[in-house]
């Protein structure tokens, strides 16, 4: 059908067949085959694929909702924080009714209080959101608080906030009951007065303290025999002076007699203690003006000197013993004395204090010299001062008697 002639075979034999080129495409159609087949599995995972999760979206929308957990220990809380809160309203709503009716009087008052009033409108406002706070809370279901933890900061900041506004109002009570009584300036006029007295009675506590602490320190009765000397002398010029003020009773100059003498034995019981002695003294120159000793006096007034009790007690025996050379001290422990003819310095002084005779103890140490000097230096301070005043006591003393006198 070609229309070519064939070769002949080696046998000579016919050939009838007609012979078609092979195609290069013969495997075309299984190809295609396989690639149907894979887009046809595909396509079965795709839709077993969506039916699951079309059946799991379906049972969970079946499946019966899990147990709501157990919230009766939250309502519980629930309530009790409604009955914490319930008593703040009341206060709350009064605060609000006053601040309004502030409110109204602000806004019919004049321009220039425009700003008092803004500042008021926002202390409303801020009152209001209080409110609506706490009503929302009143309002809230058990179910709406589910974090415990905010809960009790809750609770605990109303109870807080309750307390703090429960002191205000009682502050604010009782300073204005005091402010309408005037209790107020009454009680700083009583206070300003009682001050003085107030101090007074210290001082004479403190006196009292030190009387007794002497009376137990003095070491003999040698020092309780001098000043119950001297309390002796200082009587015995008070009822001269008493006697001479009652003779001249008549004259004019009979009531300064009188409160100078008193003025005069108040100062000289206070000087001879152990402590300060300053308002015996202001009493002393309002009563008796330009009266001789009192600018000494003026120098001990407000510190006093210690008496003649307490410098017999501490009177630096050892130390001064060690310092001028009466003892020698073996390894810090062992002293032993000198043995020597004439008395040292501190037995001096000791015999003088003994015999009452303070001016003699003072001459004794003033005539020392480098380390005994500084042994015994603040107890000749003392000394010095207590001198002083007695000499003075004594000036005004004599003054005294010689007006009454006259």
């Amino acid at each position: 059908m070609s229309g070519r002639k064939k070769p002949q075979s080696s046998t000579d034999e016919p050939v009838d067949a007609e012979f078609k080129p092979v195609d290069s495409e013969a495997d075309t159609p299984p190809a295609r085959r396989s690639l149907l087949g894979w887009l046809k599995l595909a396509g079965f995972v795709a839709a077993a694929a969506i039916l699951g999760g079309l059946g799991g979206w379906v049972a969970g929308r079946v499946a019966p909702a899990p147990e709501p957990a157990d919230l009766s220990a939250l309502e519980a809380r629930l309530d009790a924080l409604e009955q914490d809160a319930w008593p703040i309203v009341p206060d709350l709503e009064r605060v609000l009714d006053s601040l309004d009716d502030r409110l109204t009087a602000l806004e019919a008052s004049g321009p220039a209080d425009a700003l008092r009033a803004e500042a008021l409108e926002q202390l409303v406002r801020d009152a209001a959101g209080l409110a609506e706070r706490v009503s929302a809370l009143e309002e809230a279901g058990p179910g709406e608080g589910a974090d415990e933890a905010a809960l009790e900061a809750l609770e605990s900041r109303l109870r807080e906030a309750e307390a703090a506004s429960a002191e205000r109002l009682d502050d604010l009570e009782t300073r204005l009951a005091a402010l309408a009584a005037g209790e107020a300036g009454d009680t700083a006029d009583i206070a300003a007065a009682l001050a003085p007295l107030q101090r007074r009675l210290g001082e004479l506590d403190a006196r009292i303290a030190t009387v007794q602490s002497e009376a137990g320190a003095a070491p003999d009765l040698s020092a309780l025999t001098s000043r119950l000397d001297a309390m002796a002398e200082r009587i015995e010029a008070a009822e001269r002076l008493a006697r001479s003020a009652s003779e001249t009773a008549a004259g004019p100059a009979a009531p300064d007699h009188a409160r100078r003498a008193l003025a005069y034995t108040d100062l000289a019981e206070a000087a001879v203690r152990s402590g300060p002695f300053a308002l015996e003294l202001a009493e002393l120159r309002r009563a008796w003006p330009g009266a001789p000793g009192v600018q000494r006096l003026n120098a001990h007034a407000r510190n006093g000197a210690p008496s003649r009790e307490r410098l017999i007690a501490s009177f630096p025996e050892t130390a001064l013993r060690d310092a001028s050379g009466e003892t020698q001290v073996w390894f810090g422990v062992l002293r032993v004395a000198r043995q020597s003819q004439a008395p040292g310095p501190a037995d001096a002084a000791r015999a003088a204090l003994d015999e009452g005779d303070l001016a003699g103890a003072v001459s004794v140490i003033e005539a020392l010299d480098g380390p005994a000097m500084e042994a015994a230096a603040e107890w000749l301070t003392g000394a010095r001062a207590r001198l002083d005043i007695e000499a003075a006591i004594s000036a005004l003393r004599d003054a005294l008697q010689a007006e009454a006198g006259e």
